[in-house]
């Protein structure tokens, strides 16, 4: 049975191990790191680390089947998911070392056209959530959803997201997600979904 816990920082390691896993055939991961060798594995897991390290420290729960960490999430509230220029100093020197300037360029397009979208109202920004590739297929990434749902409700809290998976709009389509926008960014099409608190 898996459960549901808060994220202990001793986790980075494993948790970014995890999304670098689970994102690697995610199209947007696909245009910035091109490739699926060694190399661009590390690449997504610096990025992640990175990130979970230095920038956007909101909410995070990990789901877990015994001592094994499967399954992540993350949340935000508005403004906090916009890094601010402290974050950005203390972040890039590491992306800019270890991703190379191609890598960098593409994430800084990439991050900053989602930007773009964030909503100036207050909301609940959410993500990166995923689950291990092996573990999937068994409901966990709607075990985490619901989970994060039910959190959202209770604090009436309206929802944000963005996904560049078709597959991902119809499962945040089902707990209540609506389009609010769509854009190509570097050659990928990307979602931006926000859900009223039911």
């Amino acid at each position: 049975m898996a459960t549901i816990r808060p994220y202990r920082t001793d986790e980075l390691d494993v948790v970014a191990d995890l999304l670098a896993r689970a994102f690697a055939r995610n199209p947007m991961h696909v245009a910035v790191f091109p490739g699926d060798g060694p190399d661009q594995f590390r690449q997504r897991k610096l990025l992640f680390s990175t990130t979970l390290e230095f920038l956007n420290l909101g909410k995070r729960v990990v789901l877990a089947e015994g001592d094994r960490v499967v399954g992540f999430a993350h949340w935000i509230p508005h403004p906090g998911c916009r890094s601010s220029p402290e974050q950005k100093q203390k972040a890039g020197p590491r992306l800019a070392e270890g991703l190379g300037g191609e890598a960098l360029s593409r994430v800084i397009t990439w991050r900053r056209a989602w930007g773009e979208h964030d909503p100036d109202e207050p909301h609940s920004h959410f993500g990166p959530f995923a689950v291990h590739p092996d573990a999937q297929g068994k409901g966990l990434g709607r075990q985490l959803l619901e989970h994060y749902c039910g959190v959202v409700d209770e604090a009436h809290e309206v929802s944000y997201l963005e996904t560049e998976r078709a597959e991902n709009v119809q499962l945040y389509q089902r707990a209540g997600f609506e389009v609010r926008a769509e854009r190509v960014v570097l050659g990928v099409q990307s979602w931006f979904m926000t859900r009223s608190p039911a």
